[in-house]
């Protein structure tokens, strides 16, 4: 694609575990630690806006990732896979416990999304059961609280029928995530830069961009302490000013 500035699909991967990391840092260290007072609710506000970018772009990996693979089965069991290793990690994080059902991460989401992508391909299928397994992929994630819940599902699945056309496939997963919430305003900056996709695969380790998920959260975790003590001592510094 001759284009001045294009986005290889680790690229984008890249960026979006970035601003994902921005999003979860501001959660557990301030909205979870130190608290919403004074600057830092502002702060807060821009890095959990900034945080909003992530999800589109991991949507848009799915619907990438089930048309390149060689083996979707083993795409979605990894997914799974994930999914369950990052449970802990999630959880300690997000709810301050080791197991929660309140909430649950975004692997979970994903691999719906993808599940509903197999189910609408398989042609072999009969019709009663292909309604039932998409009926479930939708409301699974609603009822067990996933991240992005079933909202996330159907933008997966919906940019998946407009593949063919990326401007109309970013603009209606857009209008799926701003009917959640209108924070996802912010997530316009994910899909401008979904349509920077060149079309190539680019460098990375595969493995690494699974792993980052459960990783980054279990630091977050375990730092959680720490920073936010260096915040507290911030914030009274700043006040004493």
């Amino acid at each position: 694609m001759n284009r001045k500035i294009s986005l290889n699909m680790n690229q984008l991967k890249t960026i979006a575990m970035i601003f994902m990391f921005i999003d979860h840092l501001a959660y557990v260290m301030i909205e979870r630690g130190i608290g919403l007072g004074g600057s830092f609710y502002m702060i807060d506000r821009i890095m959990r806006g900034m945080g909003r970018i992530a999800f589109p772009i991991f949507c848009f990996t799915i619907v990438e990732g089930f048309q390149r693979t060689s083996d979707v089965r083993a795409y979605l069991k990894r997914l799974i896979i994930f999914a369950l290793i990052s449970e802990i990690p999630f959880d300690l994080a997000f709810r301050s416990a080791f197991i929660s059902m309140s909430f649950q991460n975004v692997f979970w989401t994903l691999a719906f999304g993808l599940a509903a992508i197999m189910l609408y391909e398989d042609y072999w299928m009969p019709r009663w059961k292909k309604t039932l397994g998409l009926f479930a992929c939708f409301f699974l994630p609603y009822l067990f609280h996933t991240d992005y819940s079933i909202y996330g599902v159907l933008t997966i699945f919906l940019m998946y029928q407009f593949r063919k056309e990326p401007l109309k496939m970013c603009m209606i997963g857009y209008i799926v995530l701003l009917l959640q919430s209108t924070s996802e305003v912010w997530a316009v900056f994910g899909f401008l830069m979904i349509l920077l996709y060149n079309g190539q695969r680019g460098r990375g380790n595969k493995i690494f961009y699974y792993a980052f998920y459960p990783g980054h959260l279990l630091l977050l975790v375990l730092l959680k302490s720490y920073i936010v003590s260096i915040l507290s001592s911030f914030m009274a510094v700043t006040v004493l000013v």
